[in-house]
């Protein structure tokens, strides 16, 4: 059987006319059989080429370049591929570029009047410019907002900030330096009347940072053994207030809040870049978003358990306030879930709604059945490249 014979359609020319000949046909007639084939030179296997693992397929050679060098649209002598309306068609290499509409318009203003395809061919280039466009400024916005406040960290939730002299610190500002933030005296700590434990804002790429405490954890930092204070069972130690300020202090030293809020706009582009490659937009929906959740949740669980390692790592004494303090909060919620009976809360006290964190009992096994001095036998904290200075 000949080619004539097994294809009801062949388009000579991959290019931006072609791609439209064939996608129009296809979406026209599903049941008919399209042939689109493009000119190209010697492949990549012929003239011993290295490059072949860039695309899928053996393609001609300087396919691979294409997309690294702007010129090349005009700048291939010997084989003539889409020039006419200034794009490429490489889909054997799955690949597919065109030129801005901008910059046709000043170099071949003639071509666009006689050039039967480019009244179909540049709204759609146009359609696709546009919907990067608008993507990408969302994107920008997006991550403007986020990084902002990590490179200026306050706690406006009616929190107070601390002064310098008190104790607790220069404790932050000395445990700061022990995890590797490069300017410890730039940290500032604040205490909130919300919450049970802490938070952190900041990065140390930018030099500064902000440590915001729960007034239960600075007044059992704070809680003298010789006086007796009515509400101490219900306090932390002070073995758990230090772990709670440098597990703070490794997310400000590892730039933690700078990795999730760049990989929000990140993941956003990947997520809608997944949704234009799948037919189904149910599912490509399904996928996106899955995606960016899934993504999401793995980057802050594996943040909190390189934390928690970090913490402990400082010595015996963060290691047990560590230990410590996640089993004060899981005893807490199995009391809880007694006294009011609910789904999210496990028998073992895990909160299934804090998506933020890992579950507890896993972090507390994390910390219980890893050697600490040796981050290489913890699959979660292998990563972990700056050496912390233990005590």
């Amino acid at each position: 059987m000949t080619v004539k014979e097994h294809y009801d359609v062949i388009v000579v020319g991959g290019g931006p006319a072609g791609s439209v000949v064939a996608s129009q046909l296809l979406a026209k007639s599903p049941s008919l059989s399209v042939l689109l084939i493009e000119a190209g030179d010697a492949t990549q296997s012929a003239l011993g080429g290295t490059f072949t693992h860039w695309t899928p397929f053996d393609v001609p050679f300087y396919w691979s370049h294409v997309a690294h060098l702007e010129a090349f649209h005009w700048n291939v002598s010997n084989t003539f591929i889409a020039k006419a309306l200034g794009g490429c068609g490489i889909h054997n290499a799955m690949l597919y570029g065109t030129i801005y509409v901008t910059k046709l318009r000043s170099s071949r203003p003639k071509l666009l009047e006689t050039a039967s395809a480019a009244s179909i061919t540049i709204p759609l280039t146009m359609t696709t410019v546009v919907h990067r466009r608008v993507l990408a400024g969302a994107a920008t916005a997006l991550f403007a907002s986020s990084v902002y406040p990590v490179y200026n960290p306050r706690c406006t939730d009616g929190a107070m900030r601390l002064d310098d002299d008190d104790p607790i610190v220069h404790a932050t500002r000395e445990i700061a330096f022990q995890t590797g933030v490069t300017h410890p005296e730039n940290v500032h700590v604040y205490v909130s009347m919300d919450g049970e434990t802490g938070g952190s804002m900041g990065a140390n790429v930018f030099g500064r940072g902000s440590v915001c405490i729960s007034n239960a954890v600075y007044r059992g930092f704070h809680l003298d053994e010789n006086v007796d204070d009515e509400d101490e069972d219900d306090l932390p130690s002070k073995e758990e207030a230090e772990f709670i300020l440098a597990h703070e202090c490794v997310h400000l030293a590892k730039n933690h809040s700078l990795v999730m809020s760049s990989f929000v706009p990140m993941a956003m582009l990947s997520s809608a870049s997944i949704t234009t490659k799948v037919s189904n937009k149910f599912l490509a929906t399904l996928l996106g978003v899955g995606s960016l959740v899934v993504g999401g949740i793995y980057l802050s669980w594996w943040m909190e358990y390189e934390a928690d390692h970090g913490a402990a790592s400082l010595g015996h004494r963060f290691h047990i306030g560590g230990l410590s303090t996640l089993e004060r909060t899981r005893r807490r919620n199995c009391m809880f879930k007694q006294m009011h009976p609910t789904r999210w809360i496990t028998d073992e006290g895990n909160y299934l709604a804090d998506t933020a964190h890992p579950w507890l009992t896993t972090r507390i096994d994390h910390l219980s059945s890893h050697n600490i001095d040796d981050c290489h036998n913890c699959a979660f904290c292998s990563l972990v490249s700056t050496p912390f200075r233990s005590t």
